[in-house]
């Protein structure tokens, strides 16, 4: 009889699991029926199911993982996912099987048995190694080793490749082996800081020496324990927020000693590690010399001041003697008190001519000395260079007369605006040109020639004198250098003239060169920048170079016709206006009320248009618009003033700005130098008797010299006009109020009351706001002093270096009716 039995799993529709078991059941050895066994499985099942879900995961996970898998056992490998057969693989799988050796050299080889035997040991184990890959390629590797099957002692190894971080860790270990060697070597000392606990992580040796202090002592400590001490809390960079931070700071040495340094801070970060590199050099000697040079400069400001207030000691002192030397013989030589005998005239003579001569001397030895202290200042204004080269032709033409001597200008163009220090340019003329004639023989040749070209003025002296050797043109614009003493006896100088030129020239921007031979001549070239914002002021002006017309300064040809708008019935003596103004219909305006007033208009639209005109034709008065393009009306108004030729040309101002007095604004009408031309003087008083109505004219004279007050008294009084003194300022102010003069003549260097005080006195008084002032003075004029006085003189007179006539024609200018004022011939002409 046999005991077949049957097992089945049922799922119910309540997904439970059940195991059928049926046996059969025997009767008489026959099958009657069927034992049925049931038993509930549900859990197991379960069991079973998640045990077969998680193999599957595991499998996903040991297939696709991104590091090498191995399970090895007894040294054989028995699995491996699909990236450990891109290590040892040449076929998939083929390396199942084989010995685990074979992943590697056998200098490895005890390092792997080691990383196994320590996780069979220890439940895990890791190392890095290298792994040979199938293709014999060596890599970089980490091994980490799990025991997985204990009974077994199956292990599961994970092989990771990081080449690349091997390769990362070496780069940035060279560049630590880099950095550290240039640290050492740095001639500076360095200190590298952990940014975020400010400790000392480096030092290199030259920081040692400078802190004082041993490597160890340092490594882990605050960086403000020896650095910066006092800005514990405040760190410009992390407390303060700054990127950099390069500044003066200290380091306390072991002695407790502060070392001043001079400090750099740069922010890198190293391996994720953000570090203050931060640089220093001892200054210690620097700190030393510094303050050498501070106790240096201050000594020699001193010395400075006391240089500058020697100079203008001495400017005053030699200058005033001078003044009474040279006038009072000028005075003789005039006749004023009488002829004197031949012999007495050429005594005289010969003590004006040494008292010049000696005043020259005086004046170049102060210049040289102002330009070397750094005092010398130039004051820049706009003007026609051809009105200079014109005062220089007059002042030349008796020298080169007295000597036969053919002298020459030929200027292109006709006229050409530069922004210079008039006087200065006047100067360094003045002085080539002199050394030009001194050094020809009689009956020579000396020609001048002027144009210009790319905003330079160019200007070249040549003569046909005694020539200059080659050996001595270098040491030509050395000061106190004579070329020869033998050709010093025979030409007078001092050996300043030329340094002082190229000096003066320095100033401008501008330069000298000579050419010269022997016996033949020299000529001197000379470039000065026009210094113009205008670049477009002189376009008009110039000339076609072509052209052959040489212009000679005592016949300059007027500009081209000008049109003349002409009143109804006119017969060409009504007086002429000319209208400056921009705006067309201002000037339509302008010219019907003037033409129907029965004036003679002529119409400029700009300063430089108006400034020739103004020269050309000495209109009898100027209306003038303050807003013009270009060169504004003030500018016009300071170039009209300032020209001997349009100085005394009245002008309506015509603007909304609304000075009581622009001309008091504007400033001085003429600037002179002592000896005065008593011509000039006498011009302008003529001027002012004429405006006031007056029959006689006075002058107050206010000097705390009783010689200089007489010797211009008599220079006055010879030509008629009443004199007034006062021998100081408070004398002089109370003798204003009093008399109410026609003229001011004032010095500024008194005792006491001085000449600025006299001046604010009487510009602030409206009894005595409007008496025009001359300033006689022997004083340098510093910039400040001179812009004051600018604004509130109406000329200045260097004492020393005036004349009778310099001072007679200035109050004939002031007397003279406005219309003749420029009727010796200075300018270019009249309608």
């Amino acid at each position: 009889m046999t005991t077949v039995s049957n097992v089945v799993v049922l799922q119910f529709t309540d997904n439970t699991y059940f195991e059928v078991s049926t046996f059969p059941l025997f009767g008489k050895d026959k099958v009657i029926g069927r034992i049925l066994s049931f038993r509930d499985i549900t859990e197991s099942k379960k069991s079973e199911d998640l045990l077969r879900d998680k193999e599957r995961r595991f499998r996903l996970l040991f297939e696709h993982s991104n590091d090498a898998i191995f399970i090895v056992k007894d040294g054989m490998i028995q699995d491996l996912n699909e990236k450990a057969c891109t290590f040892a693989c040449v076929t998939d799988h083929a390396i199942v099987g084989i010995e685990l050796n074979d992943l590697v050299n056998n200098d490895q080889l005890e390092l792997l048995h080691t990383i196994i035997r320590d996780s069979i040991k220890y439940n895990f184990s890791k190392a890095e190694i290298q792994i040979k890959k199938a293709n014999g390629e060596q890599i970089d590797a980490e091994v980490s080793a799990t025991l997985v099957d204990k009974k077994d002692l199956i292990v599961q190894l994970i092989i990771r490749d990081i080449t690349e971080r091997k390769e990362i860790e070496r780069l940035e270990h060279e560049n630590q082996e880099r950095m550290s060697l240039i640290i050492d070597n740095i001639n500076c000392g360095v200190v590298v800081i952990d940014a975020n606990t400010h400790e000392i992580v480096d030092v290199n040796i030259t920081a040692l020496e400078i802190v004082q202090h041993k490597k160890e002592d340092l490594i882990g400590s605050l960086c403000h324990k020896f650095i910066c001490p006092s800005q514990i809390g405040s760190c410009p960079i992390t407390d303060l927020g700054q990127s950099i931070d390069t500044s003066e700071r200290v380091i306390i040495r072991s002695d407790g000693t502060k070392v001043p340094i001079l400090k750099s801070v740069e922010i890198v970060n190293l391996s994720g590690r953000e570090l203050f590199i931060e640089s220093f050099i001892d200054i210690t000697d620097i700190k030393k010399t510094e303050n050498e040079l501070i106790d240096a400069k201050i000594n020699a400001e001193a010395a400075n001041r006391t240089k500058s207030e020697f100079l203008a000691t001495m400017s005053h002192e030699l200058r005033t003697p001078l003044n009474s030397v040279i006038g009072f013989s000028d005075l003789l030589l005039d006749g004023s008190f009488g002829e004197l005998n031949d012999k007495q005239g050429r005594f005289m003579a010969n003590i004006s001519h040494s008292g010049k001569h000696l005043l020259n001397l005086i004046n170049d030895i102060l210049d040289i000395s102002k330009i070397e202290a750094g005092k010398m200042e130039l004051f820049y204004e706009i003007f026609d260079f051809s009105d200079l080269v014109s005062d220089i032709h007059l002042m030349m033409k008796p020298l080169s007369s007295k000597k036969n001597i053919n002298l020459e200008f030929n200027m292109r163009p006709r006229s050409i605006f530069i922004n210079a220090d008039r006087s200065k340019l006047k100067q360094i003329m003045y002085n080539i040109i002199g050394n030009a004639i001194k050094f020809t023989p009689d009956n020579g040749k000396v020609h001048v020639d002027i144009s210009m070209k790319d905003q330079i003025l160019l200007l070249s002296v040549k003569d046909n004198g005694i020539g200059i050797s080659s050996d001595d043109q270098e040491k030509l614009f050395h000061p106190f250098v004579q070329l020869d003493s033998a050709s010093t006896r025979k030409f007078e100088g001092t050996g300043l003239g030329l340094a002082l030129v190229k000096n003066l020239l320095k100033l401008h921007g501008g330069t000298i060169d000579v050419e010269s031979e022997q016996g033949k001549g020299s000529t001197f070239y000379i470039e000065v920048p026009l210094n113009l914002k205008e670049k477009d002021l002189n376009a008009r002006l110039i000339t076609d170079e072509n052209s052959e017309d040489i212009v000679q300064t005592s016949t300059i040809s007027s500009a081209d016709d000008l049109v003349i708008l002409e009143p109804e019935n006119s017969d060409g003596s009504e007086p002429l206006i000319l209208v400056v103004e921009d705006d067309p219909n201002s000037r339509e305006l302008l010219s019907f009320m003037l033409n129907d007033a029965g004036f003679r208009l002529i119409l400029a639209e700009d300063g430089a248009e108006a400034l020739e005109i103004a020269k050309e034709v000495h209109p009898f008065a100027i209306t003038l618009d303050l807003n013009l393009p270009g060169m504004d009306g003030t500018e016009i108004l300071e170039n009209l003033k300032k020209d001997d030729c349009t100085s005394s040309i009245p002008v309506l101002v015509l603007s909304s700005l609304g000075e009581k007095d622009i001309g008091m604004i504007v400033g001085i009408v003429d600037h002179l130098t002592k000896p005065v031309d008593s011509d000039r003087l006498l011009g302008l008083l003529s001027n002012l008797v004429t405006k006031s109505g007056k029959t006689s004219f006075k002058a107050l004279v206010i000097d705390d010299d009783p010689m200089v007050v007489e010797m211009l008294s008599e220079m006055i009084r010879s030509f008629g006009y009443g004199v007034i003194t006062a021998g100081g300022g408070q004398e002089g102010i109370s003798k204003a109020f009093e008399t109410h003069p026609d003229v001011l003549i004032v010095d500024l260097m008194m005792p006491d009351v001085n000449g600025f005080d006299v001046i604010s006195t009487l510009k602030s008084d409206s009894r005595t706001i409007n008496i025009p002032l001359i300033v006689c003075t022997a004083k340098d004029i510093e910039s400040d002093e001179a812009d004051y006085l600018n604004s509130n003189a109406f000329t200045i007179l260097q004492k020393g270096a005036f004349s009778k006539e310099d001072l007679l024609g200035i109050l004939g200018k002031l007397e003279k009716p406005s219309g003749e004022a420029n009727s010796s011939g200075s300018c270019k002409g009249g309608m």
